[in-house]
């Protein structure tokens, strides 16, 4: 096991402990060389808590504030999610609020895919653990023709603990070739496939529609699996990627001029011709991970210092903007195909 702290480094990983909150497995150095390192394939719940650092507790506090002159008055229905180790405030809640622990979340994610199923290749927590991420693993394998290009599908699962997001079970890919492993969001996948879970009493009842849901999931895998071979095995012209591209990345019509956009574009057609991947050159398939190799390591962040930037393209990568650009580049490129 190694350990890399990087604290005061570029990211916004929770350092609460004096060290990154988060784990990966296989002995990979996660691209900002952050948290604890394990020799092993994938671990089980309990060793992914430990190792990431997420082994605090939570707790709702009454919610009150002091007046002018000194007196304590009691907010209704309001209520402070207060983490164990640090007594942190990380957000204020209703009343119907449930504190749903890294603990739980983790079991209930194993309840879901399956104990035997749900190993984990990455866990961590963000902006000192107001949020939480898991990525396990799943049996099914997307390889590209007979080639060394294969994808691994996974399920991620994120929630917060300061009352700004659902419990939320979404798949994705992760594609490990050429020595580089970043994440390409799979198109089909919408959130009916998926699962959003309010923070409230009822969420074990969710546990049966979480299953039916995964198993959609790996029924689309095999969809999918299709598609990229599609796209592997059909050639793009020059005049086609300019114009794929400048279709995912338009002029902005409200900008005194489009640099930054044709930059944007230059990028991603570099990407295409610099490719290490010779196997699929010339094709859609190579055009759409030159999309994500820009949207996952190269696209500009917004922040008020390279540290937030650096998170908030984390975020970007698995939950947000930059994922919703790779859905779209997907479902765009099987539309041009």
């Amino acid at each position: 096991m190694t350990q890399f702290t990087g604290v005061g480094e570029c990211h916004q990983l929770d350092t609460t402990r004096g060290k990154a909150s988060m784990m990966s497995t296989k002995g990979i150095v996660p691209w900002h060389g952050l948290g604890t390192v394990l020799d092993e394939d994938a671990v089980d719940s309990a060793t992914a808590i430990e190792a990431a650092g997420l082994n605090w507790s939570l707790y709702k506090n009454d919610l009150s504030t002091i007046d002018a002159d000194g007196n304590v008055i009691e907010v209704p229905n309001k209520y402070a999610v207060v983490r164990g180790d640090t007594s942190d405030v990380l957000g204020i809640v209703g009343k119907n609020y449930k504190v749903f622990e890294n603990e739980e979340a983790f079991r209930f994610f194993d309840d879901v895919i399956g104990e035997k199923l749900a190993v984990y290749e990455t866990a961590g927590a963000l902006k000192g653990g107001k949020i939480v991420w898991i990525l396990a693993a799943l049996p099914n394998r997307i390889r590209i023709g007979s080639t060394d290009d294969v994808s691994t599908p996974y399920i991620l699962m994120t929630t917060s603990h300061d009352g700004s997001k659902s419990v939320t079970m979404l798949p994705t890919l992760v594609r490990v070739v050429c020595n580089n492993t970043y994440t390409i969001a799979i198109s089909q996948f919408s959130i009916l496939s998926g699962i959003r879970i309010r923070h409230t009493k009822n969420m074990a009842a969710n546990q049966s529609v979480a299953k039916a849901r995964l198993g959609i999931i790996n029924k689309q895998v095999d969809t999918y699996s299709e598609q990229a071979n599609v796209l592997a095995s059909s050639q793009i012209s020059s005049s086609e990627l300019a114009s794929y591209v400048a279709q995912l990345f338009p002029d902005n019509p409200e900008a005194k001029n489009n640099t930054r956009t044709e930059n944007m574009r230059d990028s991603i057609i570099e990407n295409f011709e610099a490719s290490e991947i010779t196997s699929t050159d010339g094709t859609w398939w190579k055009a759409l991970n030159a999309v994500t190799e820009f949207i996952d390591h190269s696209r500009s962040t917004k922040g008020i210092d390279s540290q937030s930037r650096q998170e908030n393209r984390m975020q970007s990568v698995l939950m947000g903007s930059g994922a919703t650009i790779k859905r779209t580049a997907m479902e765009t490129a099987l539309e041009l195909v």
